[in-house]
């Protein structure tokens, strides 16, 4: 996380505020990042950026999350809000045995009732 000070304005050289922007690298097995991915997907199409401005990236098995809040409480709520939600998908992604070809499996047809 790095924390960046500068002056507000010349007409009051002694304030000064904080300009803050955090990133967090999770890496985790492949196909968890992709069902994490899927899993973040709401929350970030239906995300206000009104208080945290947060970017997800994917590659091979990390997932980056940059945020810019613009207060450190903000921050605290935004990296929890995420982070929970990462753990908890992963686990529960882990927690469900994987075939390793599941198109053969989604191509059966469903057994009649």
């Amino acid at each position: 996380m790095e924390l960046t000070t500068f002056h507000h304005s010349q007409s009051q050289p002694f304030s000064k505020q904080i300009k803050i922007q955090a990133s967090i690298e999770v890496y985790l097995e492949r196909k968890i990042v992709l069902a994490v991915a899927e899993a973040l997907k709401p929350e970030l199409k239906n995300r206000s950026d009104k208080f945290v401005k947060t970017k997800v990236k994917i590659i091979d098995d990390t997932i980056t999350l940059t945020m810019k809040p613009s207060s450190i409480s903000d921050l605290r709520a935004g990296l929890n809000a995420y982070i929970n939600l990462i753990k908890a998908s992963s686990e529960a992604v882990s927690s469900v045995p994987l075939h390793k070809d599941l198109s053969t499996h989604l191509d059966k047809k469903p057994a009649k009732v």
